[in-house]
């Protein structure tokens, strides 16, 4: 999507989001909260293959059915995990931490 300065419209917008996250991995830090699972939802229904890097990737299952079967996934990353953490990062194309 290019954006043009004189197209302002939100529908515009809100176009070149969803294609921008079609088939992209992205990487949810924080995504089993109240604002992280509403990130997840509305990237899963635009089609981005999603990663939560959680404490308690069991706890977690709950965001599966907001996707197609194996769009979201969650990993368990302990606070001291750098290592883990940085691998996820290395193999995403957008990070975000909610």
């Amino acid at each position: 999507c290019q954006w043009k300065r004189r197209e302002s419209s939100h529908r515009h917008r809100v176009s070149c989001i969803k294609g921008a996250v079609k088939n992209r991995r992205v990487l949810i830090v924080g995504g089993t909260g109240i604002t992280g699972r509403q990130v997840v939802r509305r990237l899963a229904a635009r089609g981005a293959v999603i990663t939560v890097a959680s404490r308690h990737a069991v706890a977690a299952r709950f965001l599966r059915p907001m996707g197609d079967v194996g769009q979201i996934a969650a990993i368990d990353v302990g606070i001291g995990e750098e290592a883990t953490m940085a691998r996820l990062v290395e193999g995403s194309d957008i990070v975000i931490c909610a």
